[in-house]
């Protein structure tokens, strides 16, 4: 069954404050988008990268639950043929959406079709296909060049309550051949994003020491491939961003409530 699906586009991230979480990105050595609203007035910036991105969105005032995961976008060439592929699968999915976003105050020219299946029939999880109409204006070049030299996304690690009910939603979202199972854990490859999901107890095996959030499904760790490590390093330094140097070389940055997730580096392989 073709999907028309691309890979990982963005995860969106929900967060309590634009200002601070996009504040944090630039000690990390991010180029941090201008500010956006979408159609409905949301503000939000972006980390820019060629194939895939990290969305920052304002949680809204009245969320009860700690600001996370808002969702994760997958590229499709054709948001229709998508959206007819996941209800041959047995999902119902919401008819397709355009989103339409201003740019400091000015409109632009960002459009984008996204479907999604309802939460209740994907385990909760959060999970839309988005067509870009637009791509050409969704990156600008001075927003692709970082000083961290950060280049893709390579990891998002999600707690969830049962990665097998996932699993079960996530086989008709993708297909069997994108799920890989290490005990108890669930990998799913979007492309080239490797989306790890795994319960609250199991969180120590990939990430020691880290904390449990409260809610879930939620985003412990996002993992990024950078060009040139040492220069990584070297910014991190210079922004008095304390780091850790892992065994297999990465270098790790403790959570940073302003964006609510652990941050790792890796070099290119």
């Amino acid at each position: 069954m073709d999907r028309m699906l691309t890979g990982l586009d963005h995860v969106r991230l929900a967060v309590p404050s634009l200002a601070a979480a996009a504040s944090a990105c630039r000690e990390l050595g991010f180029t941090v988008t201008a500010e956006r609203e979408d159609d409905q007035g949301t503000p939000s910036q972006s980390l820019m990268f060629t194939h895939d991105h990290i969305e920052l969105v304002q949680a809204a005032p009245s969320s009860e639950a700690e600001p996370n995961l808002a969702a994760l976008a997958v590229g499709t060439r054709n948001a229709g043929a998508t959206a007819s592929a996941w209800r041959r699968s047995g999902l119902f999915t919401t008819p397709k959406t355009a989103s339409e976003r201003t740019l400091d105050g000015q409109p632009d020219t960002i459009t984008s079709l996204e479907v999604s299946p309802t939460p209740h029939e994907i385990a909760g999880l959060p999970i839309l296909a988005a067509a870009h109409l637009t791509p050409e204006s969704l990156r600008q070049p001075d927003w692709l060049r970082h000083p961290n030299t950060a280049t893709r996304l390579a990891t998002v690690t999600v707690v969830v309550a049962d990665p097998a009910a996932c699993a079960t939603a996530l086989d008709k979202l993708f297909g069997t051949a994108a799920l890989t199972w290490t005990d108890r854990i669930l990998t799913v490859r979007l492309g080239h994003v490797a989306v790890v999901l795994l319960e609250p107890d199991d969180l120590d095996l990939l990430h020691s020491g880290a904390a449990s959030p409260d809610t879930n499904p939620a985003i412990v760790a996002l993992g990024f491939h950078v060009g040139d490590l040492a220069r990584t390093a070297r910014t991190l330094t210079a922004n008095a961003k304390p780091f850790s140097t892992r065994p297999d070389g990465s270098l790790g940055i403790d959570l940073d409530q302003r964006i609510g997730c652990l941050v790792e580096f890796r070099g290119e392989r």
